[in-house]
């Protein structure tokens, strides 16, 4: 909750504003907070989405739960992806895949005129499937050689 000055007032989730008594304790970040020791707020008062202030005490914005867990299990087991490793299996895959699908929809037809059958009803189906399934093998595949996972 906010004034209209967007200073913060408090927080309150749904649950506690229908049901609990009066005097709800507001539990709130300054934007100079580290992500971990908000991490460990969000997790020990088990706040969904805590409120992020600026100096002058405005509402800047919210840290969701999901996040301060990911700050957490980095700093639990130690393990850290830096965005360009993942930015470099993302492009790789999406070159690959595009290869594949073009690949497909090239031979498909000669491969299913080989068996007597019509191309035009049995490729449509099998032309966005397989790539479908393929690039999903691909992607994990080309993580785990990038990233070395187990």
């Amino acid at each position: 909750m906010v004034d209209t000055d967007r200073h913060l007032i408090g927080s309150v989730g749904l649950q506690d504003l229908i049901i609990a008594p009066a005097g709800i304790q507001i539990i709130r970040s300054a934007w100079t907070t580290t992500s971990k020791t908000l991490a460990r707020k969000i997790v020990r008062y088990d706040v969904i989405t805590p409120p992020v202030i600026d100096a002058q005490e405005r509402l800047v914005g919210i840290i969701i739960h999901d996040d301060a867990s990911d700050v957490l299990e980095v700093e639990a087991t130690g393990t850290f992806r830096g965005g360009r490793d993942i930015a470099i299996v993302i492009a790789l895959w999406m070159v690959v895949i595009v290869i594949v699908g073009s690949m497909v929809a090239m031979l498909l037809p000669f491969i299913v005129s080989r068996f007597r059958m019509d191309p035009s009803t049995a490729c449509a189906p099998l032309v966005t499937s397989i790539p479908d399934v393929t690039g999903v093998l691909i992607y994990f595949s080309i993580e785990k050689a990038i990233l070395s996972l187990p």
